[in-house]
């Protein structure tokens, strides 16, 4: 029996499947002596002869559909033999030659398409910003300023997201619940998430547009979170943002991967599962608010879709001072000051 090898396809894990070519002491038509000899693949059904084959391969399980395809295209008999380093196709000798050269074509087209089909690399429009450290600032500063929860300052008594004041109309509480925090580890922790995913945000949005998008998203959460609790429910914790970044980033890096054209089925499913395990990993304390977590992704997402397509991002722009991107952190700003306005102009009911 003689042999075509297909050099390195056992170690190749790239889409394009190696060249097919025979091994240079073992080309077609070698001599085989009769007891190594087996029958030739015969027609589906049909009787088997007692022709010399050659054996093709190895192949890879990945290849080796497409492989059969091209040799039954070409009605060329084959079988499939395995072996310890992978499937070989046992084919007449006589049509070995042919085989291997439209096994070779067929790779040269892959190719090419690969070719034609580069991975892109998603590109960043904007520049690293002070956006993280700047928020991470104000939420000590913040902290600093109202104190612990445990203290029962004002703060706090105007400022909760408590479920039934919001339910009676007090929607402010979703926007500066997010400012206030139960101690210093609590503001700690979401001070240094939040600086790495909103600078991560900054860099596709622009600083302004990541601080607004995710103050919207998480003030949206809040609200959906105090409704699903029509019992009541009491929350502070700036960690509801937070996941609103995270399921921002979901959104634009899987717009960007249907954008670019993903090859396989885990270039979608990575961004779902990256914020799933992030929603498991940041937010599985015993104290944790999962639920205001959860909407804070989901809010986030949907943020991201309505942003991307009703309000389509801008090009960085190229003057020295951008206006778009001071807006937005203007309306931020305007946000959480007016909330908080409201808040502490309103008697506590």
């Amino acid at each position: 029996m003689s042999h075509a090898s297909i050099p390195g396809l056992r170690a190749a894990r790239a889409f394009v499947t190696p060249y097919v070519q025979a091994e240079p002491s073992q080309r077609a038509g070698a001599a085989v002596s009769d007891d190594e000899q087996p029958e030739a693949p015969g027609p589906a059904g049909g009787a088997r002869d007692r022709s010399p084959v050659t054996l093709v391969g190895p192949v890879h399980p990945r290849h080796l559909h497409d492989f059969a395809l091209v040799l039954r295209a070409l009605d060329i008999p084959h079988g499939v033999t395995s072996r310890a380093d992978g499937y070989w196709f046992n084919v007449p000798t006589v049509e070995a030659p042919r085989a291997i050269d439209a096994l070779n074509e067929y790779a040269d087209e892959d190719r090419s398409w690969a070719a034609r089909r580069p991975r892109l690399r998603e590109p960043l429009p904007y520049p690293v910003s002070a956006l993280g450290v700047a928020y991470a600032a104000a939420l000590l500063t913040f902290f600093a300023v109202t104190g612990e929860s445990r203290l029962g300052s004002t703060w706090f008594s105007h400022g909760v997201a408590d479920a039934l004041a919001i339910q009676r109309g007090e929607i402010w509480r979703a926007l500066t619940a997010l400012t206030l925090h139960a101690d210093f580890g609590h503001v700690a922790g979401n001070a240094v998430a939040g600086a790495i995913f909103l600078t991560m945000l900054a860099r596709r949005l622009g600083a302004g547009r990541a601080l607004f998008y995710t103050l919207v998203a998480g003030t949206l959460a809040n609200l959906a979170n105090a409704f699903a609790h029509p019992g009541g429910h009491r929350s502070i914790g700036a960690s509801t943002a937070v996941f609103a970044a995270v399921g921002l980033l979901v959104t634009t890096q899987l717009l960007w991967t249907l954008r670019g054209g993903a090859r396989r089925w885990t270039e979608y499913a990575a961004p779902f599962v990256g914020g799933l395990a992030l929603l498991g990993f940041l937010g599985s304390s015993p104290h944790t608010d999962l639920a205001a977590h959860g909407f804070g992704i989901l809010a986030g997402a949907v943020v991201g879709v309505i942003a991307r397509y009703v309000m389509p991002a801008a090009a960085p722009s190229a003057r020295r001072v951008d206006w778009l991107q001071l807006g937005y952190l203007a309306a931020a700003t305007a946000m959480i000051v007016g909330s908080w306005a409201i808040a502490l102009a309103l008697p506590v009911r």
